[in-house]
């Protein structure tokens, strides 16, 4: 059951949109958590990479991280080669319709797949293998328009009936469809309206349904492979799609292989030439040792959000892309387990926790405090909105009054609590000391440390009072409604903490059916000051993606879409790579 949630999970990368959600760098040797294997849009958190204490890394955690790239010189195309990118772990396929695409997936898919739309470098989604879309008046209808002329590697028609084949294929998938089913009408959620338009049936208002297309939802792989492949599972590693490199050999947790693609519909109708000749890709799941590769030569790309590897990234004579514009780390917290259901323990040990060490040690100079979803600079983010934390005076008189009323679940005057986290990690023993620390003059605290897979599956379930983990991290954040509605809430829940906030659910709902901007953003800001009035996230930092790239790589953020909008360079540890060249 635990590997079937942790591909759940993953499925769900497609509506929260991390892109990678995704993602996120976790390289403890002691057995940290891979969010390749939660699926990019949720982790538990080990963030600060794996070696604690004090990393250096200067006054990054003072100002917005930003894309940098460093002497990139203009050499003019050049064509052949092979371009070699560590990615920070496995994936166990590479079907869109069943398997978890997470950082490593999504980064394979890029050269494989082609998305029905793409970010374009606003953070607003634009046509890609959709020529466009509409949405109906009352935002219950959602028309996609498709272009013409493309085919799959192995020849077949890209056209309606190969969109909701993938479509439909998700929506059988037993897992994918939990997460699926409740934006659908469940009725008739597609429907053919010729060979180039689909019309996707919604099961409440949404006028923000293009948020999902550059997501997994949005992959297009070979309707021809995806039957192929329900027969003979085996071929979830041979991914057949549209994209600039087909596929070619893959080792699983060695190398996957794709080379160029020379029937590319891009070359033949945009005039588009692909200059590399392949792309491998090469799991590493050690932030440090992949640092050490590229510098090394071994490798021209890698990313990470290790603290440590950061930092010798920032020591080498290579290009980096920095963002922490992603997900957030957070403690998170059952509203419906005893003692957490009374928002008074929820807020007093929010007012107890040492954020200010936690940032010290698992930050290690180099992370920018967290108040909640988006970074200053987001259009999303409200200033009014501050995390609550170190302030342990407010927490006594809480405490005092919760234990006077409920003696039972207290112990010498303090509350009896459960915090549990993924291990065996030093990283994650050293941070739950931390908190725990924070917490007990008010809290007598068990640890509990479990496996990956069994911790994921308690969260999944409910079974747990309070996790470290993280989250968020959409380009838009209607991405990041399911992590928060209502609807979301079942015995196996995506609403974590299990919070049905009805005054917050009509603002989602709000959100969700508004095309205006600016009264999106006026709603979002009133989400962001319900969840801090819930008092189930405790907010910690942003998390700080770096990719790196040998100086040799050029054209790192030239990518554009068929209609030649600039996209989005990178998100959440992802890049493209069809227009990229190796220097001579």
């Amino acid at each position: 059951m635990s590997r079937s949630l942790v591909k759940l999970l993953a499925a769900l990368f497609a509506f929260s949109l991390i892109a990678a959600a995704c993602g996120s760098d976790n390289d403890d040797g002691d057995g940290a958590v891979s969010t390749e294997d939660t699926g990019g849009g949720e982790a538990p958190d080990d963030t600060g990479g794996d070696s604690g204490g004090d990393t250096g890394g200067g006054d990054a955690a003072e100002s917005a991280a930003e894309d940098l790239v460093e002497d990139q010189v203009d050499t003019g195309p050049v064509a052949g080669g092979t371009l070699r990118i560590a990615v920070e772990a496995e994936t166990d396929g590479l079907n869109p319709t069943v398997n978890r695409f997470a950082v490593a997936a999504l980064n394979m898919a890029t050269a494989v797949f082609e998305p029905l739309a793409a970010w374009d470098e606003n953070g607003a989604p634009t046509p890609y293998l959709a020529s466009g879309w509409e949405s109906s008046d009352d935002g219950l209808t959602f028309t996609l328009f498709l272009r013409e002329g493309i085919k799959f590697h192995d020849g077949t028609d890209f056209n309606a009936d190969a969109v909701i084949r993938n479509f439909q294929g998700q929506l059988a998938d037993p897992l994918i469809s939990l997460a699926v089913n409740p934006v659908f009408n469940t009725d008739n959620p597609v429907e053919k309206i010729d060979d180039l338009t689909v019309q996707f049936n919604l099961a409440q208002p949404n006028k923000q349904f293009a948020v999902f297309l550059p997501s997994q939802l949005g992959q297009v792989a070979s309707p021809a492979w995806l039957d192929a492949a329900a027969d003979d599972p085996a071929l979830n590693q041979e991914p057949v799609g549209t994209g600039p490199f087909r596929f070619d050999s893959r080792t699983v947790d060695q190398v996957t292989r794709f080379v160029r693609n020379d029937d590319w519909w891009q070359a033949e109708q945009l005039g588009r030439e692909v200059y590399l000749d392949a792309v491998e890709y090469y799991p590493i799941t050690d932030g440090e040792i992949a640092a050490g590769q590229l510098e090394a030569g071994a490798v021209d790309s890698m990313g990470t959000t290790n603290a440590s590897a950061i930092v010798a990234l920032r020591d080498q004579d290579v290009n980096r892309l920095e963002d922490d514009s992603g997900e957030e780390s957070f403690a998170m917290i059952n509203s419906t387990a005893v003692p957490f259901d009374d928002i008074r323990v929820r807020q007093a040990i929010t007012f107890a926790t040492p954020r200010e060490n936690w940032l010290e040690f698992a930050g290690a100079g180099l992370l920018r405090p967290a108040d909640g979803m988006f970074t200053p600079e987001s259009i999303w983010y409200d200033p009014a909105v501050v995390q609550e934390s170190d302030d342990p005076d407010r927490a006594a008189p809480l405490i005092a009054e919760y234990c006077g009323e409920n003696p039972d679940n207290c112990t010498d005057g303090k509350v009896n609590i459960n915090l549990q986290y993924s291990g065996p990690s030093v990283l994650q023993e050293q941070i739950a000391d931390i908190l725990i620390d924070g917490w007990s003059p008010f809290f007598n605290v068990e640890r509990e440390v479990l496996l990956q897979d069994d911790h994921i599956t308690e969260v999944a379930f409910g079974q747990y009072q309070i996790v470290t983990w993280r989250q968020f991290g959409a380009v838009d954040p209607a991405g990041d409604r399911v992590w928060l509605a209502c609807d979301s809430i079942s015995a196996l829940s995506l609403n974590w903490p299990r919070l049905c906030d009805q005054s917050r659910e009509d603002l989602l709902n709000q959100a969700r059916a508004s095309a205006d901007l600016d009264e999106r953003i006026a709603l979002w800001k009133q989400i962001q000051e319900k969840i801090q009035q819930d008092y189930t996230y405790i907010f910690f930092a942003h998390t700080l993606w770096v990719n790196a790239f040998d100086k040799k790589v050029q054209n790192l953020c030239g990518a554009v879409s068929p209609d030649d909008v600039a996209l989005k360079c990178t998100i959440n540890g992802r890049h493209w790579v069809s227009q990229m060249w190796l220097a001579n």
